[in-house]
């Protein structure tokens, strides 16, 4: 017998088993490759750090601190490049509103300055309208200055104490639309006009091409009608001869500023004022 049998036998023969008991049977499993292990581990390696990654990144979110990328996205200078577009134009339409926004309020500066400018020389033309009148009004009564006097010895009176006839009764011409029906009297702006004669103020008022107009009817029934005043003194009322009732103007249809005097027998058709006057002794 062989040597390496024999050892075998001598090595069997040392081993004893106990009556009844079976031999074990050790199972033999295969081992498996090295690379499958190595691949198991970096799947479970991964799938462990994505959970702590998922966990780090809600927990970062709950404590209200923003998550910053390891890594920048692809196409991040253009989002830059939009974001900086974006301001710009925001940047743009905020100065452009503001240089509208100061251009409205230069322009409303200017018109009230140009408001203002109109509102001082208004005042100051009336100002100088005012004194202007004034003058007239010491000029028409006399270098004296000394107001008419009226009492029941004055009978007559002419309606002006200064003036120059411009027109006359039945002139016709491009100035009138008919045949002149009154005697004008010219004058400057605010000449006092006197009643001729005593009696009753029946109307006064605006009348179309006579302008402001004032009708005092006498005791005889004869109305003289007082015409393109530039304002009234008396509108109503009894009046003297000699009474102011009113001031030279140019209103209605005139050319200038003068007072047209009508005189109508029985308040109907107009006669020529000029000889009417003249009967009453008034030299016009």
């Amino acid at each position: 017998m062989p040597e390496q049998a024999q050892g075998r036998r001598s090595q069997s023969a040392g081993r004893h088993r106990k009556p009844g008991q079976r031999k074990k049977q050790v199972e033999r499993r295969p081992i498996r490759a090295v690379p499958a292990i190595a691949g198991l581990a970096t799947i479970v390696a991964a799938a462990t750090g994505a959970i702590a990654l998922h966990t780090n990144d809600s927990l970062a979110a709950a404590a209200g601190n923003p998550i910053k990328p390891k890594y920048k996205a692809e196409g991040a200078s253009d989002v830059a490049a939009s974001l900086n577009q974006l301001r710009n134009s925001r940047k743009a339409a905020a100065d452009r509103a503001d240089r509208e926004r100061r251009q409205t309020l230069a322009d409303l500066q200017k018109q009230e300055a140009e408001r203002t400018a109109d509102l001082k020389a208004r005042a100051t033309w009336e100002a100088s309208r005012s004194a202007e009148i004034a003058k007239q009004e010491k000029l028409a009564a006399g270098i004296d200055d000394r107001p008419l006097v009226l009492d029941r010895y004055i009978k007559w009176s002419l309606p002006l104490a200064k003036y120059r006839l411009t027109g006359r009764f039945g002139d016709a011409g491009s100035l009138w639309k008919a045949d002149h029906t009154g005697l004008d009297f010219a004058a400057p702006t605010g000449t006092k006009i006197r009643s001729v004669g005593e009696g009753e103020i029946v109307e006064a008022g605006y009348s179309g091409s006579y302008g402001n107009r004032i009708k005092v009817r006498l005791e005889d029934g004869t109305e003289l009608w007082y015409c393109h005043m530039s304002r009234y003194e008396r509108r109503s009322g009894h009046v003297e001869a000699g009474e102011v009732i009113g001031y030279v103007g140019s209103t209605g249809n005139s050319t200038g500023p003068h007072m047209h005097l009508e005189v109508r027998p029985d308040a109907d058709e107009p006669i020529d004022p000029e000889p009417w006057l003249r009967d009453l002794g008034l030299d016009v």
